[in-house]
């Protein structure tokens, strides 16, 4: 039989039904002017042996290559279609599953790549190129010790291979800096977490219990960036903890997040920073009552944990306190007082981080009459 003449390369996505028979499904109407040429050509076509198919499809498919950047899909398609063949010859097989990977490999698709290459080289041990395309896109997705696999595979087959060598030397290069960088991410890591001890100590010095966040974190940071914990910071030049602080205004469901609450400044202070002696009242304060010398201060026991205390059997905040018989309780407390002296109260535990309420007192009864962890 002699062998037919292929077509000449055209993506299929452009080749009409008059110019391609081979990608046709079904034949035209009997009607079509072209009807019978199409059928005569396909009959012509599926009567050669599926290996002859098949070859010609993975020739088509070397020319796409060829064509460069706007070839390449193409080429996929046609290296399946020669796969699709099922020629039944192995080491024809492996060569268009090989030749498929290296298309993927052009276009980016490395996962791709290391599935058509595997079964590459199951059809074929020694297909050498599967081994180096394998390589090459383990390398590309940083998977260094996947590449330096297949780079040792392929050497076994062909020792002196330099395009392996090549990937095998890029794979230990790949290796040193993952390597470098995961160390560099420890000792972040280590470092950051001596901080974090530091910082716990140094409340413990002070006396400082420390209980379960009761509030969202995020919601009160500008950035976005949730601290450790919340923890306080340590001012550098004085050494005093500075804390995150909440301020809430429950009459009206306001609230004020100061991110760093010097532990030796008194309440008092930061109100004259939100309730300026001169300035107007806020435009949520429809009663107009919320005035430096119009407000107290409050914190809550009771309603937190101390984590020291914490067995962490899964219970509910609610459950401890009812397990450990903790009532809520509310305690006022005096503007003018530092919040260091506060934080070192017998009764005060720090639900993540400090907490206080501000209200006026003709909301003071209204206030607290309602369930302190409702």
């Amino acid at each position: 039989t002699t062998q037919m003449e292929r077509p000449k390369y055209k993506p299929k996505d452009q080749i009409e039904e008059w110019e391609h028979p081979l990608w046709m499904d079904t034949l035209p109407d009997p009607s079509h002017e072209t009807g019978d040429t199409i059928a005569a050509m396909q009959a012509i076509m599926f009567d050669e042996p599926p290996q002859v198919r098949a070859e010609n499809f993975k020739n088509s498919g070397n020319e796409c290559m060829q064509q460069g950047t706007g070839g390449y899909k193409d080429a996929v398609v046609y290296y399946t279609r020669a796969i699709q063949q099922k020629s039944g010859i192995a080491d024809q097989n492996s060569v268009y599953y090989s030749n498929r990977a290296a298309a993927h490999l052009m276009l980016g698709n490395y996962r791709t790549v290391i599935e058509d290459a595997t079964k590459a080289i199951e059809l074929n041990a020694k297909n050498i190129k599967a081994y180096f395309r394998a390589a090459k896109a383990a390398n590309q997705l940083d998977k260094y010790e996947e590449s330096l696999r297949w780079c040792a595979l392929g050497l076994e087959v062909e020792p002196g291979n330099s395009s392996i060598a090549a990937e095998e030397k890029k794979a230990r290069a790949i290796k040193e800096k993952v390597e470098a960088r995961k160390e560099r991410e420890a000792q972040v890591e280590r470092k950051r977490k001596e901080g974090i001890d530091h910082i716990y100590g140094l409340i413990a010095q002070r006396g400082i219990k420390m209980g379960e966040s009761l509030y969202s974190q995020r919601a009160h940071l500008r950035d976005g960036a949730v601290r450790e914990g919340m923890l306080p910071l340590v001012d550098p030049e004085t050494g005093a903890l500075q804390w995150p602080v909440l301020f809430i205004y429950e009459e009206y469901s306001q609230t004020d997040f100061i991110e760093r609450f010097d532990e030796n400044a008194t309440i008092e202070a930061h109100m004259e920073v939100m309730f300026p002696p001169e300035a107007p009242s806020p435009p949520w304060d429809v009663k107009g009552s919320y005035r430096l010398g119009n407000l107290l201060v409050y914190y809550e026991t009771g309603v937190t944990i101390e984590a020291k205390k914490d067995k962490g059997n899964g219970e509910s905040t609610s459950k401890k306190l009812e397990r450990l018989r903790l009532k809520p309780k509310r305690v006022q407390i005096d503007p003018d007082t530092t919040l260091g002296d506060i934080l070192k109260r017998p009764d005060f535990v720090v639900p993540g981080y400090p907490v206080f309420y501000l209200l006026p007192p003709s909301y003071l009864s209204t206030w607290l009459a309602k369930d302190p962890l409702s």
